[in-house]
């Protein structure tokens, strides 16, 4: 059984922990998120995730995601808590 990952951030970090994610046997990427469309699109392609989104309460409110990476610039990782 894999868990199934979301990823909210698609900034140069992602590059490594999707890297990660995709090497490792139980996890597999099921969905992104970012609030800039045209990246998201273009790593979505990259690296072969259908399910995109632009509003990180979309992709919380799947109930496939299993967990989620939230890969974004620590100041704005505040919003997340709540």
């Amino acid at each position: 059984m894999k868990i199934k990952v979301g990823i909210i951030g698609t900034g140069n970090i992602s590059n490594s922990h999707v890297l990660g994610f995709k090497n490792h046997p139980k996890a597999e990427i099921v969905a992104i998120c970012d609030k800039r469309r045209k990246t998201v699109e273009r790593k979505a392609a990259r690296w072969g995730i259908d399910r995109i989104y632009k509003n990180y309460h979309d992709l919380l409110k799947q109930p496939d995601i299993d967990a989620v990476a939230i890969l974004t610039p620590h100041h704005h990782n505040k919003q997340f808590s709540t």
